[in-house]
């Protein structure tokens, strides 16, 4: 169940959009890709992947953006987001509650992010020319036993350049039976395929 967060600062209006596939053509899947205007002029990025397959972990996914969302609203920062969801999942009576997740805000006319992640591995900044920068977790996963002590991290994009966050269902694909992941680098070249062929269509 992919899900992906694309944020393109090219020209000058910043455009956000997600994609979630859920299993057997289903979106309820423990993979969650959100992004929500807030009253504050932000955009909140949230991407999640909870531990574990099939529809029975998307109640669970959705309590955790539920939780990551109701603090961005109150105006709390993505660090403070994580640490309330590592908190949910901690009474959760589950054998293997934990998950990864990015959380970002995004400000349009500033052009800049503060984020948090926990444990997320492919977050990353693509340049026009296709050099990458990745944005590295700043806690643990949630759930685990260790103690969550997030911390915010922050960039200010550059023109033309794009934030992408991807779940594992897109960076850990492979054929079956090979070793060979997708990884950063192919969903930075799948994005830039993607860009060559939407912006001729849409005129910019």
């Amino acid at each position: 169940s992919p899900a992906a967060a694309i944020s393109s600062a090219a020209g000058p209006i910043l455009t956000i959009s997600t994609a979630t596939r859920g299993c057997d053509a289903s979106p309820q899947c423990g993979d969650l890709a959100v992004a929500i205007p807030l009253d504050s002029g932000r955009t909140a990025i949230v991407v999640i992947d909870v531990a574990g397959h099939g529809i029975s972990r998307a109640s669970l996914s959705s309590a955790i953006a539920d939780v990551i969302l109701g603090a961005l609203i109150d105006d709390e920062s993505p660090a403070s987001a994580l640490e309330r969801a590592d908190r949910h999942l901690h009474g959760v009576d589950d054998e293997t509650p934990y998950a990864v997740a990015f959380v970002g805000l995004v400000h349009p006319g500033l052009r800049t992010v503060v984020y948090a992640s926990a444990g997320h591995d492919c977050a990353f900044t693509l340049a026009e020319d296709g050099g990458m920068t990745h944005h590295m977790p700043t806690a643990p996963m949630l759930g685990t036993p260790l103690a969550n002590h997030a911390c915010d991290a922050a960039f200010t994009f550059q023109p033309a350049e794009t934030l992408v966050v991807v779940s594992d269902g897109i960076s850990d694909s492979r054929r079956a039976g090979s070793q060979d992941f997708f990884g950063a680098s192919r969903t930075a070249v799948a994005v830039i395929r993607i860009a060559t062929v939407v912006r001729p269509l849409s005129g910019t």
